[in-house]
């Protein structure tokens, strides 16, 4: 629809045809009420009502962030050699307080599915290579499920408890007394 100043000009300027080719693609009417009743801006009722209640989705770059810390302190805490499968869970424990007293937000969704996934995999991982394969194979395909469950279960539980711990510290600190 055209408003009636558009005309005017139109009528001015002469017609159309005194547009190049190019310029006839390019020519259309920007201030159009057709579709103006649809809502365009989806995020931003997400947005409204995270920001109000102080919650926040897990962005991708704290999430790989805290698997790889999960995965660095689940590994150094299994190469510790007296203490062996516990190490790695203190492992993780303390890789999940040190990312919670260090942060600035609480990030225990990060939390709980990096250490899910991180002890998961390993677990499974740990458990083909630390027996004679064949049999290893065998018993991955019949409990393999259970131990990847047991692993997620405990990891996301111990991380979630080593983040708290962590998040507590830090409010503890950083409280006026």
């Amino acid at each position: 629809m055209q408003r009636s100043d558009e005309r005017e000009a139109e009528t001015t300027t002469g017609s159309d045809k005194s547009l190049t080719g190019s310029d006839q693609n390019l020519d259309f009417d920007v201030e159009s009420d057709i579709g103006s009743d649809v809502e365009t801006d989806f995020g931003s009722e997400v947005a409204s009502k995270t920001s109000e209640d102080n919650r926040r989705l897990p962005t991708i770059r704290s999430l790989v962030f805290v698997i790889v810390a999960s995965a660095i302190g689940f590994l150094g805490g299994g190469s510790v050699p007296i203490i062996g499968t516990i190490g790695q869970f203190l492992g993780l424990f303390i890789s999940s307080f040190l990312i919670g007293a260090i942060g600035s937000r609480g990030r225990y969704a990060e939390s709980a599915i990096g250490g899910g996934l991180v002890t998961g995999t390993l677990l499974l991982l740990g458990t083909l290579t630390s027996v004679f394969t064949p049999f290893a194979v065998e018993f991955l395909a019949d409990y393999g499920i259970a131990i990847a469950g047991a692993g997620v279960g405990l990891g996301s539980i111990i991380a979630v408890v080593g983040h708290y711990f962590g998040r507590d510290l830090r409010s503890g600190l950083t409280k006026d007394i």
